[in-house]
């Protein structure tokens, strides 16, 4: 994110880097965009290495056949 942030985005900001739980966000494409250091330490991924991947390759082995029917839905 370029510039100042706002109020609002810097809490979000904040909220996002320090969750205790992992965030993932992804495009409409399903490929990963921002990852907080939380799924980082889950997925044993560093955040260079998660940008750009398919959330797919993140499900489950037993659940990635039907993920992408459920993510496009």
């Amino acid at each position: 994110m370029q510039g100042q942030a706002g109020p609002d985005e810097a809490i979000y900001r904040a909220l996002f880097l320090t969750s205790p739980d992992g965030v993932v966000v992804v495009d409409r494409a399903g490929r990963v965009v921002l990852a907080n250091p939380r799924a980082c330490e889950l997925f044993g991924y560093g955040q260079q290495e998660l940008a750009g991947m398919s959330v797919d390759q993140l499900v489950p082995e037993r659940f990635r056949s039907r993920h992408g029917a459920h993510r496009e839905a």
